[in-house]
């Protein structure tokens, strides 16, 4: 009797995932014809036996499966379906699977008799995939599984894949329930759907989703289109620093988990930033306690600071507008910035050794050292600026050292790293221990304005 393990890793993404989600469904690693066929017969009758609705998101309009000539008869459907499993299971033709590369013993498949391949280049699966290609049983079996494995985000369908073997079975389980589900509930759509409209929102809850399975690896999110034209795929990579970061700052719920300093201050920032229109002149959500307790609120909008995060963006500026404390800032320094602790403290120095110049009038301060390092655009600028104030500094009677020159070099404005983190993390280290009046705060935003339009 012939046997198929789909334990194998293969270099395709959907179809990769879609062999978990056969070993999920069938719960078997290794299936014997006689137990597919009863999972084939048992998802088909799934598919099929549902409204033309939900038929059509499934497969192509032009499939035997939807076609107008059996829309009507749902047996003929079901029948067309099993033929078609038997047609793959039977042939033996010789060359590779274009997926695994598996050699022989390959089946002819036909793309419009596929789930979620329609378009007329098809960019799901394979660039080859325009007409018929060959595929080995595993990964041909595999590809009836992929709706189960999906989920609806905007306008496309969302998979993910991770170097975790454990991250990618949460995935599949999770969209397996919640087929399941609508399936008992008698959903008009059965298919997996996130209910969130942007990619980098959605890609952003599922890290905050692992963190609570306290799962951390490197993740890839696929988004791709199900249509007859202009199929494409977009692709988010997210790094385990990424969800170590989350993992340190995001609350487990909004109402149960014990508070911290920098959870409530991440909470605040992704509030603040969730913007209803995505227009000029955006209103901003306020952080209120109806909203708190919607924690799915966060993810309808566009969120500039959640989309730079998930795309690999600094969020520095983000963390300087909004006066985060320095324990959030160093966090994120450590995890995303990869940047050594050494230069942290070191900045952290420069900042401190900048506060004896405040005389006690925090306007004032602002006015000469803050908005001076603030107008700097470049690593020359902000060394000279430093230097100026170093002048200042040892002028005064117990002559404060602000940094030596091995510090500027090694750690302040090393060669080949980013100024730019230097002069915000620098900013932040001197917020904290500043009061901002209106005056102060309309002109702050009118440099930041114009250090946006530059970048």
């Amino acid at each position: 009797m012939i046997e198929l393990n789909f334990t194998k890793h293969v270099g395709d993404p959907f179809i990769e995932i879609s062999r978990i989600g056969v070993i999920k469904f069938c719960d078997k690693k290794v299936v014997n014809y006689r137990n597919l066929k009863q999972c084939i017969e048992e998802l088909f009758k799934k598919y099929v036996y549902k409204n033309a609705k939900t038929l059509n998101q499934i497969f192509s309009d032009n499939s035997k499966f939807t076609h107008n000539s059996t829309a009507k008869n749902l047996n003929k459907r079901f029948q067309n379906a099993m033929e078609y499993f038997e047609k793959i299971m039977s042939e033996n033709i010789d060359g590779y699977c274009v997926s695994c590369g598996e050699e022989d013993n390959l089946s002819k498949v036909e793309k419009m008799l596929f789930p979620l391949t329609s378009g007329e280049k098809n960019v799901n699966f394979t660039s080859f995939f325009s007409g018929d290609i060959l595929l080995c049983k595993k990964c041909a079996i595999s590809l009836f599984f992929l709706p189960l494995v999906t989920k609806k985000v905007a306008c496309g369908r969302a998979i993910i894949r991770s170097n975790n073997d454990e991250i990618n079975e949460f995935w599949v389980e999770d969209c397996i329930e919640e087929f399941n589900n609508n399936m008992l509930k008698n959903k008009e759509d059965i298919l997996p759907n996130s209910t969130i409209n942007i990619f980098e929102n959605f890609a952003y809850d599922m890290i905050e989703r692992l963190k609570d399975e306290d799962l951390t690896g490197d993740v890839s999110f696929y988004l791709f289109s199900n249509v007859d034209r202009n199929t494409q795929v977009d692709i988010l990579n997210i790094y385990k620093n990424q969800i170590s970061f989350i993992k340190q700052v995001a609350p487990l719920s909004f109402k149960n988990e014990l508070p911290s300093r920098q959870k409530d201050e991440w909470r605040y920032l992704i509030f603040k930033y969730a913007s209803k229109e995505r227009k000029e002149g955006t209103k901003r959500v306020k952080f209120e306690d109806e909203i708190q307790e919607n924690t799915k609120y966060i993810f309808r909008y566009y969120n500039p600071l959640i989309r730079d995060f998930i795309q690999g963006k600094s969020i520095l500026k983000y963390l300087r507008e909004s006066r985060v404390s320095w324990l959030l800032t160093e966090i994120y320094a450590k995890e995303i910035l990869k940047m050594r602790e050494e230069r942290l403290k070191v900045i952290k120095k420069v900042a401190n050794g900048l506060l004896k110049l405040n005389n006690g009038d925090d306007k004032e301060f602002i006015k000469k050292v803050v908005f001076p390092i603030e107008k700097t655009k470049s690593a020359n600028e902000l060394r000279t600026r430093l230097r100026e104030f170093m002048r200042k500094l040892l002028a005064m009677p117990d002559k404060p050292k602000l940094f030596s020159a091995d510090e500027m070099v090694f750690y302040i404005l090393p060669s080949g790293e980013n100024w730019q983190e230097t002069k915000d993390i620098l900013l932040i280290a001197l917020y904290e221990h500043l009061s901002f009046d209106e005056e102060i705060e309309r002109e702050l935003e009118t440099i930041e304005g114009v250090e946006d339009e530059i970048q």
